[in-house]
Order: C-alpha cells, then structure tokens, then sequence
C-alpha cells in the first residue's frame, strides 16, 4: 500500500498533534502569514513543493507571502487551503489579505 507525503503528514499529526511543526522563525516574512493560517515549517514545506519551490526555507529566502500572491493569487489560495485546516474557512480575499500583512517585496 502507498501513501503521499500529505497523507502520511496527516497520520503524524493525528497521532502526535502539531508537534515538531514549530512555526517560522520570528524574522521570517512568512511568521504573521503562518500565525494567522495556524500552519507551521511542514505545512508551508507543503505549501512551497505545490508552488514550485523546493521547500519553504527556498521559498523564506526566495520572495515574501505579498509578493508570492501578487504572482499568481489563485494559484497562492489553492497552495494555502490545501496546507491549512483554519484557511478553509476563510475566504478567498481573508488568505490574500494575511499574505499582504506583513513582508516586503
């Protein structure tokens, strides 16, 4: 039997809770977006592989949650509800508008 990443993420963190999904560091331009998404570094590591990046510290370095959404917004929401249980009850503008809260370009 095979399973995904995702699926075996959620295995993990059915059994163990978010433990060892520590949040972004606290100079990270991703720290508020994480905060307000309830995610942590494994989430968005999902978050970054469906937009193209290697991982989320690839994509820490690479470009900002403002700047990554300007890019391509649904393509960023689709990335963002699919590593966030809290940002399936959000709206599509509410995800756009906790990318554009904090970070620089």
């Amino acid at each position: 039997m095979r399973i995904t990443k995702r699926q075996l993420k959620g295995i993990i963190q059915e059994a163990y809770g978010t433990y060892g999904n520590a949040a972004p560091p606290q100079d990270s331009s991703w720290r508020a977006f994480a905060d307000a998404l309830d995610i942590g570094v494994l989430d968005l590591d999902d978050m970054a592989y469906d937009l193209g990046f290697a991982g989320f510290y690839d994509m820490d370095i690479s470009i900002s949650p403002r700047a990554l959404a300007s890019r391509d917004s649904r393509r960023f929401v689709e990335a963002a509800l699919a590593s966030s249980l809290a940002a399936r009850f959000m709206s599509f503008d509410e995800i756009l508008t906790h990318a554009d809260a904090r970070g620089g370009m």
